[in-house]
């Protein structure tokens, strides 16, 4: 922001030599106009460089804050349990999961199935 306003007044000063309404040299007019013109460019960059960063962090505190307003959504008196995703989708940062017993087959519940049938097993 200061070599914005530095490169503007320079930019003014060399204008109003070249211009002649303050005593200066053309040349010396042109290399203040082309040093103010480099100071703005400079400036420029650099502020939209500055813009690009504050915008990703910008973007990544509301999607925090909206993984924050679905935590709000769950209930207190939940049987199961439950895991928040910082890093994943507002809408799928919550995943619910079943704390009931994990369902266990032995050989012995296969037994009764020939060799030449199909056997399907459905997992949860």
């Amino acid at each position: 922001m200061v070599a914005d306003i530095a490169g503007m007044m320079l930019l003014v000063v060399g204008v109003l030599g070249f211009i002649e309404i303050i005593s200066a040299d053309k040349v010396v007019s042109e290399a203040l106009m082309a040093a103010g013109m480099a100071l703005i460019v400079i400036s420029a960059v650099f502020i939209q460089a500055e813009g690009k960063k504050l915008r990703k962090e910008s973007e990544e505190f509301r999607r925090v804050d909206e993984i924050r307003k679905e935590m709000w959504l769950v209930p207190n008196d939940l049987e199961e349990g439950y895991q928040i995703d910082f890093t994943a989708n507002p809408r799928h940062a919550i995943k619910y999961r079943n704390n009931g017993p994990v369902e266990t087959h032995s050989e012995a519940d296969f037994e009764e199935v020939a060799d030449n049938d199909v056997l399907i097993r459905y997992l949860n």
